[in-house]
């Protein structure tokens, strides 16, 4: 009960630090643009944390990669923004249609935007990956992963876009909701999804052998 190394204190050490990630990435999300930079930090964090390897500062690591990641960023935050900008747009636009197959385009676009972001969903976790890699390979590569693993990738889709479900479910919730991914579900998340795509990667790699 009292040793240091006990799976209490690993799991509520683990805890402090997603606590400490998520509130430096809410705050680097702050000016939107670097919201790429911040949550690819966050991935980079969780990553380590996963793998058991906390290092002396997790701020400090969690800057440090946020820096390096900033430039890198840029390119890959401004498509997905502009793919979230037009999907909200044509949800928008098609709701707003009274015709008797707007329902049925509605589902066929809700259909065909969620295979696109999740897709596009192993872009951020594989930002810190690799460094020398152009902006559309990224997106190539998670394309491909995605294929290879089709499951995980709308696992960490459904994942991401909970707190938006539950906001549109809960609107009474919305500021609970806001201020508990504000504070530490965020990373959480991240740090399932991490664990999650670890697990897949590592049983293929065992099915290949």
């Amino acid at each position: 009960m009292f040793d240091a190394d006990n799976p209490f204190n690993r799991f509520m050490t683990v805890v402090a630090n997603l606590l400490i990630v998520n509130i430096a990435w809410t705050v680097c999300c702050v000016p939107v643009v670097t919201i790429g930079a911040s949550t690819g930090a966050m991935f980079a964090v969780c990553r380590r944390l996963a793998a058991g390897e906390e290092g002396t500062s997790i701020l400090r690591t969690f800057l440090g990669e946020f820096r390096r990641l900033f430039v890198r960023s840029l390119p890959v935050t401004l498509i997905l923004f502009a793919f979230w900008a037009i999907a909200a747009f044509d949800l928008w636009y098609l709701s707003a249609q009274t015709a008797d197959t707007a329902a049925v385009v509605y589902g066929m676009t809700v259909a065909v935007l969620a295979l696109v972001a999740a897709g596009a969903g192993f872009v951020l976790p594989q930002l810190s990956t690799i460094d020398d890699m152009a902006t559309l390979q990224r997106f190539r590569n998670s394309f491909l992963l995605a294929m290879l693993h089709p499951l995980v990738a709308l696992a960490m889709l459904a994942s991401t876009l909970l707190p938006v479900v539950l906001a549109l479910a809960f609107p009474a919730a919305l500021i609970a909701v806001v201020w508990l991914w504000a504070l530490i579900l965020a990373a959480v998340t991240a740090y399932a999804q991490i664990r999650l795509m670890a697990w897949a990667f590592a049983r293929r790699s065992r099915a290949r052998r």
